[in-house]
């Protein structure tokens, strides 16, 4: 589940357990998530590579990640569409 202002939005999602996907300045693990009206607030650059290449996403904090109904604290990268999934989360996340 992630909350920030008035939007709440649960989903299941992909653990990952080949991401690695951290902030470089914070260390904080991040997690990248099918949601579209988060764009304008995510602005803290995020440099990933991917097997296509490499490119650039843009991460936020959000006012509240749960996982499992458990406080999880991780940045989310909002993105337009994920095929197949709404969220990937990196599997340390998990432990």
């Amino acid at each position: 589940t992630v909350v920030h202002g008035d939007l709440e939005r649960s989903f299941r999602a992909l653990v990952d357990t080949g991401s690695s996907l951290t902030e470089p300045i914070s260390g904080k693990y991040v997690i990248v998530a099918a949601l579209p009206e988060l764009l304008p607030h995510a602005r803290l650059p995020l440099p990933c590579a991917t097997v296509t290449g490499e490119n650039m996403l843009y991460a936020m904090r959000a006012d509240s990640v749960l996982i499992n109904g458990e406080n999880c604290d991780a940045l989310i990268a909002p993105v337009g569409e994920l095929k197949g999934v709404r969220a990937i989360i990196p599997g340390a996340l998990m432990r």
